[in-house]
């Protein structure tokens, strides 16, 4: 989704990305993998069908059937030629990167076993690789305290998020890991091993918020999943939200709470910008009534509009007799 940039937004983009891989193959001792399969793309087919020699399956010998839809690992360090690619495609969330010292034969051994999920007498290939999948994986394994156990072969993995110009760190630690996101658009920002960014417990005090149809209205041709990129980049300038969040969580709650509102049929993009732009403008009205908000929007007499409205009348109420107290 690059195109949601400007010009000069996509090339800073493709140049930070091309210079972390390239930094990242400075570290002495240090190998950095990439996996991609084949049957998601026919870029991806036809790239790896270049480096066939230089990529490893990731699959058992008695499961030769999955040679076509199974995924394959490269060495990086082994294929610098490869970031001009990586760059090109950059966008399409399909790309994690794992750095590890070990060597490369017990990287694809551990690597192999991680491609497969048992279930009774049924085994199912298992695409942690993809960047959804393995943001969603690492918080589970860190509740059952197992990411030692999964992902203690590597040192750092990079994973694209959903927004391209954000690519999220994970550095394992014992046990565990820390979190932080790299801004590709400025410079490589929070790169080199930072120490993960805390955030703060302020609320997200802004002045009263106004917002009417036409504000949002260049948004209603876009793709949903555009539409809450540009939603998260709007908002978060907006409120200063990178003071207190990473831009991947103003990012999570914008996807969450759009979700919701479709779910109770509010559908326009307009009404929905109005809706998630609430959950920053009223951060404790927004804390304190869910229950009610929650009513409001199950109501099934009421049109969309109408939701939209009454909630932000008791919003701009409940904030009027706070600052009355004050």
């Amino acid at each position: 989704m690059l195109t949601l940039y400007t010009k000069e937004e996509q090339i800073r983009i493709k140049k930070s990305i091309k210079q972390l891989l390239e930094m990242l193959m400075q570290t002495e001792d240090e190998d950095i993998w990439m996996i991609l399969e084949s049957a998601r793309d026919e870029e991806v087919k036809f790239f790896l069908g270049q480096y066939e020699t230089a990529f490893h399956y990731l699959f058992n010998d008695e499961d030769e059937a999955l040679q076509e839809a199974g995924a394959v690992a490269l060495c990086l360090n082994d294929l610098p030629q490869t970031f001009e690619w990586i760059a090109e495609h950059w966008g399409k969330n399909w790309f994690s990167f794992f750095v590890t010292r070990r060597n490369p034969k017990e990287v694809i051994a551990h690597l192999s076993t991680l491609c497969y999920l048992q279930a009774e007498e049924k085994r199912y290939l298992f695409r942690y690789y993809d960047p959804v999948t393995f943001t969603s994986w690492i918080k589970g394994l860190k509740e059952i305290k197992r990411v030692d156990e999964a992902l203690g072969v590597f040192s750092e993995v990079y994973v694209e998020s959903p927004l391209p110009h954000i690519l999220t760190e994970y550095t394992m630690e014992h046990h565990g890991y820390s979190q932080h996101d790299i801004d590709l658009k400025e410079n490589l920002q929070g790169f080199v091993r930072p120490l993960p960014k805390e955030t703060a417990a302020s609320p997200l005090d802004t002045g009263v918020w106004q917002m009417g149809q036409a504000e949002y209205a260049s948004l209603a041709p876009v793709s949903l999943n555009a539409f809450k990129i540009k939603l998260c980049k709007e908002l978060a300038k907006r409120y200063d939200l990178l003071a207190s969040h990473t831009l991947t969580e103003v990012y999570v709650i914008i996807n969450t709470q759009t979700a919701r509102a479709l779910k109770h049929g509010i559908t326009q993009k307009h009404l929905i910008a109005q809706y998630v732009t609430m959950v920053f403008a009223y951060p404790a009205f927004w804390e304190r009534y869910q229950e009610n908000i929650e009513k409001v929007l199950s109501a099934e007499t009421w049109n969309a509009t109408d939701k939209i409205e009454t909630i932000l009348v008791a919003a701009e109420k409940e904030k009027e007799n706070a600052h009355a107290i004050l």
